[in-house]
C-alpha cells in the first residue's frame, strides 16, 4: 500500500528524536492509518458472481469488504457451516442453492438485493440478526426451522416467497411494513401467520400449509391495501382494516366458517369458491366491484344457505355467478350489473325478483336463474333439464331476492310509458 512507504519511515526518523514514548505512539497511529485504509467497499463486473468454493474464502470476502457491489454465489460442494460475519451490505443477489450446509451465518448483514435459499436439504438454520431490508426473500425447498433475523426483524422487501420448508412460524419476517408480493405456500408445519403489514400492492398467495389438516391462523390486522390476494387451505382468518383491493380477492378451499371484511369498500374482483363449512360472509361497506376480470362469484360452499353480507353493494363491472345450495340471496342496494347474471341453486329459491334486474337493465347481460337444481353450476354449466326455469316459482319457495326498490318502480313506469305511446 503506498501509504507505507512513506509513513513508516517517516515514524522511524522522528522517534529517534523524540524517543522510546513516541515511537509506541507512532506504531500504534501506523496501524490505525492502515486499517483505515483497507479496503471496505469491493465489486465486480455488473455481470458477474463471485463464486464461494470454501468457508475459507467467506471468511476472508467478508473481512475485507463491508459492501459489496455485485452477486454471491456459494458453490454446491460447499458444506457444514459457513459465516460470511463483517459484510454489511450486497447490492446484487445471494444465491446458496443445493449446498451441504447445515447452517449460514451473516450477523453484521443487513441489506441484500435479493437472498435466496434453494434446495438445501441439510440447512437448519440462519442467522442475520441485522438484516432489515431485501429485495427478494426466497426461501424454498429448505429444511430450516426458524429465522434468526433479530428484533425487529426483516422490515422491507419488495417480495417474499417461502415455500416447501420446515418452518414454524415466520419469525423474523413478521415485522415487515410494506411488501410488493407475499407468498408462503407448501410449508407443511407452519401453523400460523400474523404480519404487521399494511400494504401488499402487488399478490397475496397463502395456501397448503399445516399437514395436520386443520389449517393455517392468517391474522393481517393492519393490512389495508393490496393487488391480487388469494387464500387456500386457511382455518381462521383476519382481515379487519382491508379497504380495497385492485385485483381478485379469493377464497378458495378453506376450513373457516365465517368470513368477515367489516371495512373493505371496492374490490376487482369477488370469488368465494369450495369453503366446504362457510356459513356466513359479511363485507357490509362494500359498494364496487370493479376490476379487469370483475367476477363477483359465490360457488359450492355447501352450508352457505343465505347471502345477505353486501348490504352496500351498487355496482358490478361484470358478472355475477352464484351457485350451491343457498335458499335467501339479498342484494338491496344493487344498481348495475354490467355483465350476466346467474344463479343457480339445489334448494327451492324463488326467481321471479330476478326477472326486475333484466327488465330494468340494472342486468345488461343475461339475466339467468334456475332452482331446485340436481347440479347447480356456475355460468359455463348448463342447469339440469328438470331445474325451475328463469323467472319461476316453485311452491313452497323459501328464497328470495331483494333489488333496489327505486330501481324496479323506474322500469315499470318505463313500460308503462310506452303502453300509453302505443295505444
Amino acid at each position: 500500500m503506498a501509504i507505507t512507504r512513506f509513513l513508516i519511515p517517516a515514524l522511524a526518523i522522528v522517534s529517534t528524536v523524540a524517543g522510546k514514548h513516541f515511537l509506541q505512539y507512532s506504531l500504534r497511529l501506523a496501524r490505525a492509518l492502515l486499517i483505515l485504509h483497507l479496503p471496505t467497499q469491493c465489486s465486480v463486473p455488473a455481470a458477474s458472481t463471485t463464486t464461494v468454493t470454501a468457508a475459507s474464502d467467506a471468511t476472508a470476502l467478508a473481512s475485507q469488504c463491508s459492501t459489496f457491489s455485485g452477486s454471491i454465489a456459494i458453490a454446491t460442494e460447499v458444506a457444514g457451516d459457513l459465516s460470511m460475519n463483517g459484510i454489511k451490505d450486497i447490492t446484487g443477489f445471494l444465491y446458496i442453492g443445493n449446498t451441504g450446509l447445515t447452517s449460514f451465518t451473516a450477523d453484521q448483514l443487513t441489506s441484500v438485493g435479493n437472498f435466496s435459499l434453494d434446495t438445501n436439504t441439510k440447512m437448519t438454520t440462519v442467522t442475520c440478526q441485522a438484516l432489515n431490508q431485501v429485495g427478494g426473500l426466497n426461501f424454498t425447498n429448505t429444511a430450516i426451522g426458524t429465522l434468526d433475523f433479530g428484533t425487529p426483524g426483516l422490515r422491507e422487501a419488495d417480495s417474499v416467497v417461502i415455500a416447501n420448508s420446515a418452518l414454524t412460524s415466520l419469525s423474523g419476517i413478521d415485522g415487515l411494513k410494506s411488501v410488493g408480493a407475499f407468498q408462503v405456500v407448501n410449508n407443511p408445519y407452519l401453523a400460523t401467520i400474523s404480519l404487521a403489514v399494511t400494504n401488499i400492492n402487488e399478490t397475496l398467495e397463502i395456501g397448503a400449509n399445516d399437514n395436520t389438516g386443520s389449517g393455517l391462523s392468517v391474522a393481517f390486522p393492519n393490512l389495508m391495501t393490496g393487488g391480487e390476494f388469494t387464500f387456500r387451505n386457511v382455518s381462521s382468518l383476519i382481515l379487519s382494516s382491508l379497504q380495497s383491493t385492485t385485483g381478485n380477492l379469493g377464497f378458495i378451499g378453506n376450513f373457516f366458517q365465517s368470513l368477515s371484511t367489516p371495512n373493505l369498500t371496492y374490490a376487482g374482483a369477488i370469488i368465494v369458491v369450495n369453503n366446504a363449512d362457510l356459513t356466513n360472509i359479511s363485507m357490509p361497506a362494500l359498494t364496487t366491484i370493479n376490476g379487469t376480470d370483475a367476477t363477483y362469484q359465490i360457488a359450492n360452499n355447501t352450508n352457505l344457505k343465505t347471502i345477505d353480507g353486501f348490504t352496500k353493494l351498487a355496482n358490478v363491472n361484470g358478472d355475477i355467478d352464484f351457485s350451491g345450495a343457498f335458499t335467501n340471496v339479498s342484494l338491496p342496494s344493487l344498481k348495475l350489473v354490467t355483465g350476466a347474471l346467474n344463479l343457480q341453486t339445489s334448494s327451492q329459491f324463488d326467481c321471479s325478483g330476478f326477472e326486475a334486474l333484466g327488465t330494468s337493465h340494472v342486468v345488461r347481460g343475461k339475466d339467468f336463474c334456475s332452482s331446485e337444481d340436481a347440479n347447480p353450476g356456475t355460468a359455463n354449466n348448463n342447469p339440469s333439464s328438470t331445474a325451475s326455469g328463469s323467472g319461476s316459482k316453485p311452491t313452497g319457495a323459501a328464497g328470495h331476492v331483494k333489488v333496489d326498490s327505486s330501481v324496479m318502480v323506474g322500469g315499470l313506469c318505463l313500460i308503462a310509458g310506452l303502453l300509453h305511446m302505443l295505444f
